[in-house]
């Protein structure tokens, strides 16, 4: 990000359902380590293309000003 001219840890956010796509996703564990956070990985023995292997140490779940239910990381 900082090579973009951004802030080192810029928050991101996403519809829940994205969340959602990886818990039904039977190459992905999705551990959560709390009611509002926790983390994405890939299971190690499928075989997935490189851009789908994804490990995503912590997000966090949240709310927007409007209520709605939303993932967030930071980048």
């Amino acid at each position: 990000m900082l090579a973009y001219g951004k802030p080192q840890l810029m928050p991101m956010f996403f519809k829940i359902e994205i969340l959602n796509s990886y818990v039904t996703d039977p190459r992905y564990d999705v551990e959560h380590s709390s009611d509002y956070s926790g983390m994405i990985c890939y299971k190690s023995e499928t075989d997935l293309e490189e851009q789908d292997q994804i490990l995503l140490e912590t997000f966090g779940i949240g709310y927007k000003e409007e209520h709605e239910r939303v993932i967030v990381v930071h980048t």
